[in-house]
């Protein structure tokens, strides 16, 4: 993946394709998380298939996109689904025309936006960081520090991403705490799992830590005064559940 969904970080794909091609091997991206919310340019990235989602951007849910580098050698699909041959034989059924539509012009409006909304989400981000820390206290942050947006693509974090790790805290208890804040304690994906996060233990971070935390995604709806009342809510939360257990 470009962008790790848990903790943000922004892999080396550019190096990656460059050993995967050295060995004649393919690479297939998954750019999810990073479409939309940081620069995205295949050619830059070197690899040979790139795929997305429109819902991470603010378009439709059930559409995505496959990018498909042309040159030598070819890249050769083999259709999962057959029938009609739409799509030049790459996957038969009838097109959905009002997702597609709706997915460009979402993704058009993002990166149109893109340079100044990353710079807005990251000092955002930073703020709440701040606020946490001072307000809660023992706290950890998840993943790699935050990095200044200039020059572009230097960053080794998405802007919007934040996983604070608290200590002598259970993930799920807090967020139970917390019915007004849309947050989670892992990947979503992963929610219906009680283990902790393989993400943050491969990472060296013990499981009782890990166990502890919360993942926040801010985005284009989100404002200032939506992080203060985060970090009132998350306070007031952690300060009654540490009352609990002493």
């Amino acid at each position: 993946m470009l962008a790790n969904n848990e903790i943000g970080v922004i892999q080396p794909l550019a190096e990656i394709a460059h050993l995967c091609h050295e060995r004649g091997v393919l690479l297939h991206c998954d750019a999810t998380q990073a479409v939309g919310k940081i620069p995205v340019a295949m050619d830059r990235l070197g690899v040979d298939l790139l795929s997305f989602s429109a819902h991470k951007f603010y378009g439709p849910k059930g559409i995505g996109g496959l990018v498909v580098r042309h040159g030598q050698p070819a890249v050769r699909l083999e259709p999962q689904i057959v029938g009609g041959g739409q799509q030049a034989d790459r996957r038969s059924g009838t097109l959905n025309v009002p997702g597609i539509v709706g997915m460009a012009s979402a993704l058009e409006l993002c990166v149109r936006e893109l340079p100044q909304e990353a710079v807005r989400l990251a000092n955002l981000r930073n703020q709440l960081r701040r606020g946490l820390e001072e307000a809660v206290g023992d706290v950890v942050l998840c993943g790699p520090e935050p990095e200044p947006l200039e020059p572009p693509g230097r960053a080794l974090r998405l802007p919007g991403n934040l996983n604070m790790a608290l200590r002598n805290i259970e993930g799920a208890a807090l967020q139970m705490a917390l019915p007004r804040l849309a947050i989670s304690s892992g990947a979503t994906c992963a929610s219906a799992d009680p283990n902790p996060s393989h993400v943050l233990l491969a990472l060296g971070i013990p499981a009782d830590l890990a166990r502890g935390s919360l993942r926040f995604g801010l985005g284009r709806f989100n404002t200032d005064k939506d992080v203060s009342f985060s970090v009132e809510a998350v306070t007031g939360a952690v300060e009654r559940l540490r009352r609990l257990i002493r």
